[in-house]
């Protein structure tokens, strides 16, 4: 949290509308404000320039016309100059143009139904919303439920998507050329960086989680190729690739990343599922 600078308070005309409900309890925007972190205000902009931080928020949030970015500002009580202001200076605090364009207001609210909708789970449904202190609901309901049948379960239910590939690939400017590099592996017996190399195209490497393997036709030929298979050709934009796997390893729930990803993936749906029961947009 940034030193020294205080929570804008929520302006008047819009402190008690409804963000969301804990059954019949409402949380307002005053109660949710008051929570928000000076951090998160970096949370939809990137870089100093008015004009990149401003197409930058409009896209995040849709707002492509002036019109709708009109509306959407008076709906919080900010003006165009309060915003251009903050365009021009989205990472300094204090003004509550920052809070909500930020993100950091949405971000509390998500955080505060989350810590409210858990305190539920754990038979400790708050009372006041104003009063509601949302520290460690979360981790409290969440340390009941990491056991390591739960770990071993989501690795399970995610073996594929969470195997590590790991491929060589070769980019050819037609898909002639890639079919000649695919040839060059097969009848010549070459490396593919080898044949890569000879015709003059550029490799690189593939090493990640399948699931986050892009572009997705990509991923979907490297889910059911064995080690040494060949990938491809394939198009990628204006040009071919072919690519050679090298390995693939099943998840591990001991391996410390894969651990991490699992615990995050129960915790995950730990408190969405208790959000679905308890919270009410």
């Amino acid at each position: 949290m940034t030193a020294s600078v205080a929570l804008p308070d929520a302006p008047e005309d819009i402190a008690g509308q409804r963000l969301f409900a804990v059954h019949d309890l409402e949380f307002t925007v005053a109660d949710v404000a008051r929570r928000a972190r000076l951090g998160d205000r970096e949370l939809l902009v990137a870089g100093d320039d008015p004009a990149a931080v401003q197409e930058s928020f409009r896209r995040a949030r849709g707002l492509l016309t002036a019109d709708r970015l009109t509306d959407w500002l008076a709906d919080w009580s900010i003006t165009p100059d309060e915003f251009q202001a903050w365009s021009e200076s989205p990472s300094g605090a204090g003004s509550w143009a920052a809070l909500v364009c930020s993100g950091a207001l949405e971000v509390a609210a998500s955080e505060v139904a989350a810590a409210a909708a858990a305190a539920c789970e754990l038979g400790a449904a708050p009372s006041s919303a104003a009063r509601f202190d949302p520290t460690g609901w979360t981790d409290r309901l969440t340390a009941q439920t990491l056991t390591p049948a739960a770990v071993h379960a989501v690795v399970a239910a995610n073996r594929l998507g969470w195997t590590t590939v790991v491929a060589t690939g070769a980019l050819a400017r037609d898909r002639a050329i890639a079919e000649e590099l695919r040839q060059c592996v097969l009848a010549d017996r070459l490396e593919l960086a080898d044949a890569a190399a000879r015709a003059g195209c550029r490799t690189y490497v593939v090493d990640g989680l399948l699931e986050v393997i892009e572009p997705a036709p990509l991923r979907a030929l490297l889910a059911g190729a064995a080690p040494g298979e060949l990938v491809g050709p394939l198009a990628a934009g204006p040009i071919w690739t072919v690519l050679q796997v090298e390995s693939r390893t099943e998840p591990d729930p001991t391996e410390s990343a894969i651990l991490t990803r699992a615990q995050a993936a129960v915790r995950d749906d730990v408190i969405r599922r208790a959000v679905l029961r308890h919270v009410n947009a």
